[in-house]
């Protein structure tokens, strides 16, 4: 670090600052430190590219089927929002189109294409257990209390909106790392045969669970 004197009248030589005062042992110690914590991110970073390419594919193949995959990205994208606020703002979306001159006569177009077949009784329960495990998950992840389940006991949308809590609950669980500092590993005469990874994999997750512990 560079330290430029205070006084324009003195010396103008710059001098170089000593830097932080710390040993070597603790730089070495959080450099190895921040390698395993680049290395979280950069899979969990490998981890979100799969994941969006399967949801691309999945859209990829809804469109080849003729469905409108813009409407289910803007469905996905407010399925949390009060339903209420969302359908005044695409009332007043509609309306303005009218008045703008954008759509003349909308609603008398609109209306008689605007059919929704009736989902049987299969369909509907399966929409209504998808529904509920995503508002579960949703609700682990938050961190809300398990016994807010809105769902019947014994049907079908609790059991999925609980499998989805404990879902978002595992997410938490993954992010934070255990409670309590785990004990120290102990102490085993190593295997000269054994593979690399295996004679560190210890001290490593022992490391990890030590910086979740500090967060």
């Amino acid at each position: 670090m560079r330290v430029q004197p205070e006084d324009d009248t003195g010396p103008t030589e710059t001098t170089f600052g000593q830097g932080p005062n710390c040993s070597d042992e603790t730089k070495r110690e959080f450099y190895r430190r921040a390698v395993l914590t680049k290395i979280a991110i950069e899979s969990a970073a490998e981890v979100l590219r799969s994941k969006t390419g399967l949801h691309r594919n999945l859209l990829k193949e809804a469109a080849k089927a003729g469905v409108d995959t813009q409407a289910i990205s803007e469905v996905l994208a407010i399925r949390f929002n009060d339903p209420d606020i969302e359908l005044i703002a695409l009332r007043e979306r509609i309306k303005m189109m009218e008045l703008s001159g954008y759509l003349p006569g909308l609603l008398d177009k609109l209306v008689p294409r605007y059919a929704v077949t009736e989902a049987t009784s299969k369909e509907a329960e399966a929409m209504d257990d998808v529904r509920a495990f995503d508002q579960g998950t949703k609700a682990g992840r938050k961190g809300h209390m398990r016994n807010t389940n809105p769902g019947k006991p014994g049907s079908s949308t609790h059991v999925e909106w609980d499998r989805g809590y404990m879902t978002g609950q595992a997410i938490i669980a993954d992010e934070m790392g255990p409670k309590t500092k785990p004990k120290a590993p102990k102490k085993t005469p190593a295997n000269p045969a054994a593979p690399a990874n295996d004679l560190h994999a210890d001290t490593i997750q022992a490391v990890l669970d030590e910086m979740a512990q500090d967060a």
